[in-house]
């Protein structure tokens, strides 16, 4: 078995552990949270995810990375059992805070792992390929989190969670550590943002970053007012297909052409996606929804990664790409509780507005900030 397809399997299982408890904001309304505590319980492990690699990303990226990985799935296998034996709103972000430094253990290093072994001219697909795995994830898991929270409850999802954590522990012993490391040493988190090449990917990954997890804490919610039932797989499963379907048979593409197009591409899929939902809900709406959604991150994701690791060079992608990760879930952290606010105030719709009116100033950015190539101009990034 190569080393792709084990790092393949590897990052599926711990994305069925880590997305199986996206149905839990019905069950923590149900124990007197509002939206805005929603909001935020859904990104206190991408805050303390964007602390770490601000503050510790250097000696996080030099840990012996199997190992730390085993022992970032147990940590989160005793998360998950914790929230479920002690499920108030305080023990429940005690436990969610030690969730989120498995989480960043294990994205990190299973990233590094991959980028060690992928030649430089197939980064961009490889990533793609790769973050297929976590793609399939979301309608598994939202799948069995609806059958799981139908049949025993909101709070058996930390169960669900916790198997999912088990199998991929077992699975690490598969992995093996491979001779390659990053040859010098890496830059710190505030070497990397000074870079002057990173200017304008930065609010393009802030931005990138808050449609996700927004649109998961807060559609549950939307469709059982509007729709009768707290569902996320009518949007999550066409998400998902056309993400796989993408990022099979266009990865190699964002190793080859300039970004310009797919960029703005991209953007627009995610405001047609906003533009559906914020119309008077219904099922073939969410489901296309999902489908436009999914045009737009299956590219932007793999795309942005490798262009931050394509301005880091060689020696640095390791830092480089965990400053895209910063970027990207900083939009998460900082946007996700103040729209629980705004939803509070005004109402999911409200929260949609805001959203759309961020990817069309995306948009114009893309637009303004990209050149527009010269015919035949091959992709900086298989140069």
């Amino acid at each position: 078995m190569t080393p792709f397809v084990c790092l393949f399997i590897q990052n599926a299982l711990i994305g069925c552990a880590l997305n199986s408890s996206s149905l839990l904001p019905p069950f923590l309304l149900s124990l007197g949270a509002t939206q805005a505590y929603v909001g935020t319980y859904n990104v206190l492990s991408t805050l303390l995810i964007v602390l770490t690699v601000v503050f510790w990303g250097r000696p996080l990226v030099k840990l012996p990375r199997v190992l730390a990985l085993r022992w970032s799935f147990l940590a989160l296998v005793l998360a998950y059992l914790g929230a479920w034996a002690c499920p108030s709103l305080g023990w429940l972000v005690v436990f969610k805070l030690l969730g989120a430094g498995a989480h960043i253990t294990s994205s990190t290093l299973m990233t590094s792992l991959l980028l060690d072994q992928t030649p430089r001219d197939r980064r961009a697909g490889s990533l793609a390929l790769y973050s297929v795995a976590g793609i399939v994830t979301n309608p598994i898991a939202s799948l069995a989190g609806e059958a799981v929270s139908r049949f025993a409850g909101g709070r058996a999802l930390f169960l669900l969670g916790a198997a999912f954590a088990v199998a991929a522990w077992l699975w690490s012993w598969w992995l093996r550590e491979p001779r390659v490391r990053e040859a010098s040493a890496p830059s710190s988190f505030f070497q990397v943002v000074r870079h002057p090449g990173l200017g304008i990917l930065f609010p393009l990954a802030f931005s990138f970053g808050m449609y996700f997890s927004a649109l998961t804490s807060f559609l549950p919610h939307h469709t059982e007012l509007s729709l009768g039932v707290a569902n996320l797989s009518a949007f999550l499963i066409p998400f998902s297909v056309v993400s796989v379907g993408i990022r099979v048979f266009l990865g190699r593409e964002l190793d080859r052409r300039p970004p310009r197009r797919f960029l703005a591409t991209s953007y627009l899929a995610i405001v047609a996606a906003l533009a559906l939902l914020f119309v008077p809900a219904s099922w073939p709406l969410l489901v296309l929804s999902g489908a436009m959604y999914g045009v737009g991150h299956s590219i932007l994701n793999p795309l942005l990664n490798a262009l931050f690791v394509q301005v880091g060079g060689e020696e640095q992608k390791a830092v480089f790409s965990n400053a895209y990760m910063v970027a990207s879930l900083s939009g998460a952290v900082l946007m996700t509780p103040l729209l629980g606010a705004v939803g509070d105030l005004g109402g999911f719709y409200a929260i949609v507005a805001v959203l759309l009116v961020v990817a069309l100033g995306s948009v114009i950015l893309v637009r303004r900030q990209f050149p527009r190539p010269a015919t035949g101009q091959p992709s900086a990034r298989s140069s």
